[in-house]
């Protein structure tokens, strides 16, 4: 019994010491909170930033289409009149200078490789003898049509001919006829190319990290909701107070960062997008001074990813006004980079 009785004893001290070690490591490593936030993606191919587009006609019924679905998609907002011309019309109007200023010629080429794919399968089988009947699998080979397709879009400035942007994409798509192949790969082609018109809101997983402190764990609460502007509000407080510097050096590291992450996507309404972004790196460079780790390098590489990208989208903003305002024959500053 005695044996029992501290052998019981033995055990429960163990899982009283591991609990303890986890609580000093929890307290020492500080828990992540996730909250999502949305990043602007600038438009791959910034037709929309010139008031006048040319859309080439294809070569081939495909071609044609996804020209024509193009065409659609871009002018449906309005703004920017899209025209279908042929190559010759558009040779045609470089001749004779008949363009509208800020023109810009979008053409496709559509390349499609057949093949046949041999599968496997399996199909019950019924076999009957002087015992009885029984059924068993038998495999069996079939073809199945893939077509792997290639689209290159190409964009001209109109009144030069100069080449502006060259992309490809590839796609691939299989069905039961060649025909239907064909079509799918046509139609997801047109598709991921008319997304690429279009600047594109993406939304990630934030990484948070809570902070024994009332103030923050109320910012990460407003944050996890969502409600990143209000969340900094109470960061950028707390700094102000003065009670930070009290703070052990991990402590206020943590406070940093999340006051970064606050900054990454709480901007304030009159505030200018690339300001806030470098007010966030100040935010993170100093955590990672206080404390340095490889979740603050991470950080402050995401948002110099994010600085490039809030740049591309304000030059193509730019672009737009210039291009705009050229067709109305007003008085221009300096063009800014019209493509990127």
């Amino acid at each position: 019994m005695q044996a029992s009785a501290c052998i019981r004893n033995l055990v429960v001290g163990r899982w009283l010491m591991l609990g303890v070690w986890a609580g000093v490591c929890l307290t020492g490593c500080g828990g992540s909170a996730w909250a999502r936030g949305y990043l602007v993606q600038p438009a791959s191919v910034p037709v929309r930033a010139f008031p006048n587009v040319w859309v080439l006609r294809g070569e081939s019924m495909l071609e044609d289409r996804i020209a024509e679905r193009f065409a659609a998609h871009v002018g449906a907002s309005g703004r920017t009149r899209v025209e279908m011309i042929s190559r010759h019309q558009w040779e045609e109007s470089r001749r004779a200078g008949k363009m509208r200023p800020a023109t810009v010629v979008v053409m496709f080429r559509l390349g499609v490789d057949e093949e046949m794919h041999s599968r496997w399968a399996t199909r019950p089988e019924s076999i009957c003898n002087a015992w009885g009947c029984y059924t068993v699998q038998r495999s069996y080979v079939y073809e199945v049509p893939t077509v792997t397709g290639k689209l290159v879009l190409i964009v001209y400035d109109a009144k030069s001919g100069r080449r502006l942007q060259r992309l490809t994409l590839r796609t691939m798509g299989k069905s039961t006829s060649r025909q239907r192949a064909r079509e799918h790969v046509a139609d997801t082609l047109a598709r991921r190319a008319q997304a690429l018109t279009s600047q594109r809101k993406r939304m990630i997983e934030v990484e948070l990290i809570d902070v024994d402190l009332p103030q923050t764990r109320r910012a990460l609460d407003l944050m996890r909701a969502g409600r990143w502007l209000q969340g900094r509000e109470v960061l950028e407080q707390l700094e102000r107070g003065g009670r930070l510097v009290w703070l052990p050096a991990v402590k206020r590291a943590r406070v940093y960062y999340n006051l970064g992450q606050a900054r990454r996507f709480g901007r304030r309404r009159a505030e200018d997008e690339l300001h806030g972004l470098r007010t966030a790196e100040q935010a993170l460079r100093q955590a990672q001074r206080l404390d340095p780790q490889p979740r603050y390098a991470r950080a402050i590489h995401a948002l110099s990813r994010q600085v490039q990208s809030a740049q591309i989208v304000l030059d193509q903003r730019t672009a737009a006004e210039h291009n705009f305002r050229l067709e109305s024959q007003l008085a221009l500053p300096s063009p800014p980079p019209s493509y990127r």
